[in-house]
C-alpha cells in the first residue's frame, strides 16, 4: 500500500535537542518546518495516526536550509481469525 501524497492527518513531527523537545503539527500540505535553529545533528520523529513512526538524524549548518521528505509506511491491520 502506497500513495506517495502527503500524510497530514493527526501528524506531528519532534525535533530532539540537547536541552528540550520541539514539536509541530504537519499541515494539510504535509509540510512541517523549524526555524532558528543552532547548527548541530538533531534526531526528528514522525508520528502521524495510522502510519509506523519514522526516526531519522539530520545534521543543519549554520546558516543553510535543510528539506527532509520522509516515507511513512501504512500500519497493517490484521484482522482476527475469528473476525
Amino acid at each position: 500500500y502506497e500513495t506517495k501524497r502527503p500524510a497530514f492527518s493527526n501528524g506531528s513531527v519532534i525535533l530532539i535537542l540537547p536541552v528540550a523537545n520541539l514539536y509541530v503539527h504537519i499541515d494539510k500540505n504535509g509540510y512541517f518546518e523549524f526555524t532558528c535553529l543552532s547548527a548541530g545533528e538533531y534526531e526528528i520523529i514522525v508520528s502521524i495516526a495510522g502510519y509506523e513512526e519514522v526516526k531519522t538524524v539530520v545534521s543543519v549548518e549554520e546558516g543553510k536550509q535543510v528539506r527532509k521528505d520522509f516515507y511513512c509506511k501504512p500500519m497493517k491491520t490484521e484482522e482476527p481469525p475469528w473476525g
